[in-house]
């Protein structure tokens, strides 16, 4: 088990942030392995799926145990209480696999209920949770996938919330940025808040109420979280606080399961999440810039920055009005076809920045996380988890069946009634998954992914395009400049349309003024790489694993 990073000295940071291209110099070592590798948000998630595969696990045991360890080290960022979308390469049959943990809201939640009058939809408080999905994806995928039992998974998160992890800068940080928030939740404050201040980095932070929750998973499964005790202790704690939510909500929810979205793209095939989420945006924006020479833009040019920027703000017009749990299940792979992207291709103005993006025509018919996967038979898995905003609703639940906080998904919805993605009564909100598999020639190629709400898809395409067309490894893929557009109509509220294009600092001034003459508002900011995204790729001509993790958080990778 060898897990590999480096630093650099003061000189050579401070060299590189100056730097607009590849560099062989990174921050962090790529982890290369021959048996198996696994990258994920915290180095415990990787050491969980390390004693996963060493204890004869596949890589969809290993990546469902580290996300388990994630919903107890990363709870600003995951838990039982959220999401999670979960993607498999299963390579004895060589057929890729959706599992959909997205919850539904309640059977009394209505438009009416949440009018102007009343406030609207709150973001954080009882009333801002849907019935929570991640387990019941996990549980699936184990099951169906998996080669351990359930129990076996789930003990490195038990052990961890009984004994306790230590809290790491960044949990720290995140607690600090929203102590107004969640200190007024009484819960919230006696176990993060202890004294009225945030948990300092390297506090051992125990959790018996998780870790007597999830002995109950262990040991009775989805049964216990949907129709058992911890289903009737979440739903009389939200009601004694004014929540919404119903036993028989959580009783009739199931993970979806169903083919994934598929584009291809110079030789590779790519997977992301199913029709009724908002997948399609990496993928049609790959297929929009299919039709241009990246390579002969050169990389990080004014040239290739508009044209990748223009290319994803066209797919993120094309969310708005198409996108939603029901009504387009025969429409959205067209979204994601050669036809329609050539449409779109020829609304794209090579000197000048579109504003706002045309939405195309089409006939009827914040806070996550990401663990990804490769074992010895070259199984694939890519699982992205969220609980929406930081630390969800930001009500801790405490208590007997609790130990968690449960998601902030209803503002995802609209109260237009006129909207696509408009609320009704157990209807899954408009989400932003993008968890990323890809194939090459057929093969296994590489699992990818990363944290962000609507710069997903846009970090996760820029990683993948430098390895496509530019040729870089993993890790110096992961490290490049990256820019972020916000020209579109955010999916979470407020839902306002942006302006911005944010350039990394690394950018040199020249190619800001040149955007800036196109059109594109700029700004900066000084994310080290691609956003936090994390990769695990299969190498076949050398029969080698590399994985590698975006520096600048918690993130890890780990192989043997």
């Amino acid at each position: 088990m060898i897990i590999m990073s480096r630093t650099i000295s003061l000189t050579a940071f401070a060299a590189a942030l100056l730097m607009p291209v590849a560099s062989s110099q990174t921050w962090k070592a790529p982890v290369f392995a021959t048996h198996w590798a696994a990258a994920t948000g915290h180095p415990l998630a990787s050491m969980a799926a390390a004693r996963i595969f060493q204890q004869g696990g596949n890589a969809v045991d290993a990546a469902v145990a580290a996300t388990f360890v994630a919903s107890v080290v990363q709870q600003g960022n995951t838990g039982i209480g959220g999401h999670g979308m979960v993607l498999i390469y299963h390579a004895r049959t060589g057929q890729v696999y959706c599992i959909d943990g997205s919850g539904w809201s309640g059977r009394n939640a209505t438009p009416s209920r949440f009018d102007q009058t009343r406030g609207g939809l709150p973001a954080d408080g009882p009333l801002a949770p849907v019935v929570p999905g991640l387990v019941s994806a996990l549980l699936t995928a184990s099951q169906k996938y998996g080669k351990l039992q359930r129990a076996k998974l789930i003990e490195p998160a038990i052990e961890l919330a009984e004994r306790g992890f230590a809290v790491t800068p960044y949990l720290e940080g995140l607690l600090n940025g929203l102590q107004d928030r969640m200190k007024q939740y009484e819960s919230t404050r006696k176990v993060w808040y202890p004294g009225g201040k945030p948990l300092p980095a390297g506090t051992r932070l125990r959790q018996p109420d998780l870790a007597d929750t999830l002995r109950l998973i262990a040991r009775d499964g989805g049964k216990a979280f949907y129709g058992g005790p911890i289903a009737r202790g979440v739903a009389a704690w939200l009601k004694r606080h004014g929540g919404l939510l119903e036993e028989d909500d959580f009783a009739a929810f199931a993970a979806r399961e169903g083919p994934a979205l598929h584009a291809s793209y110079r030789g590779y095939e790519l997977y992301e999440g199913p029709q009724w989420s908002f997948d399609h945006i990496g993928l049609e924006t790959l297929n929009i810039l299919e039709g241009f020479d990246l390579r002969s833009l050169g990389h990080l040019s004014p040239a290739y920055i508009h044209h990748v920027t223009e290319a994803m703000k066209l797919a993120f017009a094309d969310r708005d009005w198409s996108v939603e749990d029901r009504g387009f299940p025969e429409s959205m792979p067209l979204l994601v076809s050669k036809p329609f992207a050539a449409a779109r291709r020829a609304a794209l103005r090579a000197d000048r920045a579109l504003d706002p993006a045309p939405r195309g025509e089409i006939k009827p018919g914040g806070n996550t996380d990401w663990v990804g996967a490769i074992d010895s038979e070259r199984n694939m898995v890519s699982i992205t988890s969220s609980v929406s905003g930081g630390f969800g609703n930001m009500m801790y639940i405490d208590g007997p069946g609790g130990g968690f906080f449960l998601n902030n998904w209803m503002p995802l919805f609209k109260l237009d009634p006129a909207d696509a993605n408009v609320l009704a009564p157990r209807k899954v909100p408009r989400t932003g998954w993008s968890p990323m598999l890809a194939l090459k020639n057929g093969e296994p190629f590489g699992v990818f992914g990363t944290p962000g709400g609507d710069t997903i898809p846009q970090a996760q395409l820029q990683f993948f395009i430098h390895m496509a067309d530019f040729g870089m490894d993993v890790q110096t893929a992961l490290e490049q400049p990256w820019f972020r557009t916000e020209a579109f109509k955010a999916y979470r509220y407020p839902n306002a349309v942006g302006k911005n294009l944010a350039l990394s600092g690394r950018i040199p001034q020249t190619t800001r003024d040149a955007l800036a003459r196109m059109g594109h508002v700029i700004t900066s900011h000084d994310t080290l790489g691609i956003g936090s995204v994390r990769a695990v790729f299969f190498d076949r001509s050398a029969g080698t694993l590399q994985a590698g993790a975006a520096p600048g958080r918690d993130e890890s990778a780990i192989g043997w």
